[in-house]
């Protein structure tokens, strides 16, 4: 019932906005066409003036057309004016008005209804809007709106609001160079804010595999300023200086975090291994309370040669150095053909694979990953992304 009592409410909304011109029968009277035969006359005078000065070389040739042109497209304007007020107390007298206006309030009503009833579905239930928002969304629909922003901030640039916009859509779907581009112009154009910088330099990290570049790092510094206990800078800017080689600093600040922390986060147990590896790196053995507890079913990282493990491969000769970091790469593979998943672990392989020269088994490692994600566009378009900037697509 209360569905009906809208529908009647807004369709007499609607026919009042719409009636209200027709029955105040204002179709031009005297006064009108008198003010438009008017304008037809100066209009006249006005072309006769241009030709006179034409003549006296007043004008010359060039402005005297284009004056010609305008003042022509204006005495148009003014006849066409003239004689459809003439039209309207012609042919539509307004007795005529009134019965078309009364007319349309019987009868529009009662087509619109029949219409909906016919064709309608009055009895179909709502759908509550969690449901709505439970459905996936259609990969293809996002495409589309993400090339339409792409279109809007091509032409413009400038436009904050829509690099706001894009940013995190683009570190969704694993986008993470052109994340960092968008947030940092977003960043330029409207100001640092704590998402944005967080998203900046997240998006900076992943698009360097995991290593806190000096913007990101610089970007968690502001954002721990304005979130002093958010963990997530925290944790990024102690892993940056274990990548430094600052270890003891490192150290502490992982102690740091974890005696500030929710004893329940699940972020605990991440930090506690750094902890135990920095411990095992300076010789000393880890305190009890830092030991890495045991995870239940939880899918190994995205391995890959870390900052320290590069260090060290420094360290190596060429022979040695090569056979460690292809014993990485095989380690990772051998993981990934048991559970192929993870998309960010597929992307390591193939990067590795390319920086070593193996094209081949780039191409080989790309076509399982695209088999593992079937369907699911987002991952399909950043292993699209990754080849092309690997030049593993022509």
């Amino acid at each position: 019932m209360l569905l009906w009592l809208g529908f009647a409410v807004v369709s007499a909304a609607v026919l009042i906005a719409l009636l209200h011109p027709l029955l105040r029968q204002d179709r031009g009277g005297p006064a009108d066409a008198d003010a438009a035969l008017r304008d037809i006359a100066i209009y006249k005078d006005q072309l006769a003036e241009v030709d006179a000065e034409r003549e006296r070389g007043q004008l010359g040739d060039v402005e005297a057309e284009a004056a010609r042109a305008e003042i022509g497209r204006r005495l148009i304007a003014a006849e066409d004016r003239a004689a459809g007020l003439e039209r309207n107390r012609t042919v539509l007298p307004a007795d005529t008005g009134k019965r078309f206006a009364v007319a349309t309030v019987l009868i529009l009503p009662l087509v619109a209804g029949g219409l909906y009833l016919r064709n309608g579905s009055p009895s179909l239930p709502d759908q509550p809007l969690s449901a709505r928002n439970a459905k996936p969304a259609d990969p293809g629909d996002i495409g589309r709106l993400i090339t339409a922003v792409e279109r809007r901030l091509k032409e413009h640039p400038e436009e904050g609001q829509g690099w706001d916009v894009i940013a995190p859509v683009y570190l969704r779907l694993g986008r993470y160079a052109e994340a960092a581009d968008a947030f940092q112009r977003a960043i330029r154009l409207l100001g640092e804010s704590s998402k944005r910088l967080a998203g900046f330099a997240e998006s900076s990290v992943l698009a360097s595999d995991g290593i806190v570049t000096e913007p990101a790092r610089l970007a968690y510094e502001k954002l721990i300023k304005l979130e002093p206990q958010r963990p997530e800078p925290r944790f990024w800017l102690a892993l940056a200086k274990e990548q430094d080689g600052k270890l003891e600093a490192a150290l502490a600040d992982y102690r740091a975090l974890l005696r500030d922390g929710d004893p329940k986060a699940n972020w605990r147990t991440l930090v506690e291994e750094r902890v135990a590896e920095v411990e095992q790196r300076l010789g000393r053995a880890a305190p009890a309370d830092a030991k890495p507890k045991p995870k239940e079913k939880q899918a190994p990282p995205a391995a890959g040669p870390s900052a320290e493990d590069v260090k060290a491969a420094e360290r190596l000769s060429d022979a040695e150095r090569r056979q460690m970091i292809e014993g990485m790469v095989q380690a990772l593979a051998e993981r990934l053909a048991k559970d192929g998943r993870d998309l960010a672990g597929w992307e390591r392989l193939i990067r590795a694979y390319s920086v070593m020269g193996r094209k081949d088994d780039a191409l080989a490692a790309l076509s399982k990953a695209r088999g593992h994600f079937t369907g699911e566009q987002p991952s399909l378009n950043a292993l699209s992304e990754l080849a092309r900037a690997l030049g593993l697509e022509s």
